[in-house]
């Protein structure tokens, strides 16, 4: 919360290594990003416009910059999840080489390394490897690329799983995770939780601090019509795959026309994934107050591709381009005015200023701490306040001594 010297450049000690840690952080983010638009690209070869367009939702979306460039295991989970993505929507289009099933194996297991939650990613990639297995019309290949890509992974991530259960006698070590939090009581049916969405989805957007620095509201509304509107063009999509609404829905969307089997499974992938991510998160919640948008960065890719998919239903394909240009133009001005004009002043350091230029408005105290501190005044931006208006205070310290300890 307090800033000091001690992280001025150039960085030392504990400054650096924090930076450091920082830049692994944001080339794991660099790497999601990558991965949506090649991700796109696999499922619609021929329309670059819109990779472009899912790549640059998810790089200039606030939160995803503000959690991919801090130290936590956040990025690590989404950039991992994302390559197995990547690979499984490869894996339905193109043959399983052994090389592909390596890889395969290698970031699922770094993914599961990263984070619990990526155990969903199991039934993700069982399922590209049971329909590439379909594809081929044999078992023994799902058999021998099961045996592959499995194995890969409990050789990279399993380690950590047993010593989970030689410590706590529990593979995920959530016996220990349950003990120190504080759990919901009594467990939100589903219905209940559905109270908690919005927050949800704006902290998904733009929520930083602690979940305690918001944006303006325009900005909430603004991107939650987006959201619905994509929503909606998805929806016409999706209809207009089905044979015999392709011609209703063709009078309001500009991109009715259907897509090869690949294709189809491709976003079949992306769905199923979301879908896994979003019901991981709904029973998270029931059991901890946990409605953050950066639980559903896991999925980001497939958010991403989906939310610019639907929006593009609305403008002929040839302005696609420019719908990208529009849409990642502002998100990033909105990522560029946040650090500034959000999370910046939270944190800014405290004013020095001399005794005589404590407001006159100001409460006078004079309270001594110790010999150490003295509380000269306080002061409120408003006299009266109703229930849930916000109220600053201001509170005017004068060090009496110097201090061991960091108050």
């Amino acid at each position: 919360i307090i800033h000091t010297d001690a992280e001025a450049f150039p960085y030392r000690g504990t400054a650096l290594a924090m930076h450091i840690v920082r830049l692994l952080s944001v080339l794991l983010s660099g790497i999601t990003v990558l991965a949506t638009y090649l991700i796109a690209l696999e499922i619609f070869p021929e329309w670059k416009s819109l990779a472009l367009g899912a790549a640059a939702l998810n790089a200039f979306n606030p939160q995803f910059l503000f959690i991919g460039a801090r130290i936590s295991n956040d990025p690590a989970v989404t950039a991992f999840s994302a390559l197995v993505l990547l690979e499984t929507v490869r894996l339905v289009k193109r043959e399983a080489t052994r090389g592909r099933l390596v890889w395969l194996g290698v970031t699922l297991g770094l993914a599961l390394l990263s984070k619990i939650s990526a155990l969903a990613l199991l039934p993700l990639v069982a399922a590209g490897l049971a329909i590439r297995a379909i594809q081929q019309r044999s078992v023994r290949c799902w058999l021998k690329w099961s045996a592959l890509v499995f194995s890969l992974a409990v050789l990279i991530a399993g380690w950590a799983y047993l010593r989970n259960w030689l410590l706590y006698r529990d593979p995920l070590a959530t016996n220990v995770w349950l003990a120190t939090v504080n759990l919901r009581l009594p467990t939100p049916s589903l219905i209940e939780l559905t109270e908690e969405f919005w927050g949800l989805e704006i902290s998904f957007w733009a929520v930083f601090g602690w979940m305690n620095i918001l944006v303006h509201e325009v900005i909430y509304q603004s991107l939650a019509a987006m959201t619905r509107l994509a929503a909606l063009g998805l929806l016409l999509f999706v209809l207009g795959q089905w044979g015999r609404f392709t011609h209703y829905v063709s009078r309001f969307t500009f991109h009715a026309s259907r897509l090869t089997s690949p294709a189809r499974l491709g976003l079949l992938l992306l769905g199923l994934w979301f879908a896994l991510v979003f019901i991981s998160l709904l029973r998270f919640m029931q059991i901890q107050f946990g409605a953050q948008g950066r639980y559903l960065f896991p999925a980001i890719p497939a958010i991403s591709i989906f939310i610019f998919l639907g929006l593009s239903q609305f403008v002929p394909r040839r302005y696609s381009g420019v719908l990208a240009g529009v849409i990642g133009g502002a998100l990033f001005l909105l990522a560029v005015v946040c650090p500034f004009v959000y999370i910046a002043p939270a944190y800014a350091r405290p004013p020095v200023i001399a005794v005589e230029d404590i407001p006159a408005e100001a409460h006078r105290l004079d309270i001594t701490f110790g010999n150490q501190i003295r509380l000269l005044a306080c002061q409120m931006d408003k006299a009266a306040v109703r229930r849930g208006d916000p109220l600053s205070v201001t509170l005017y310290w004068q060090p009496l001594a110097e201090k061991e300890q960091n108050y």
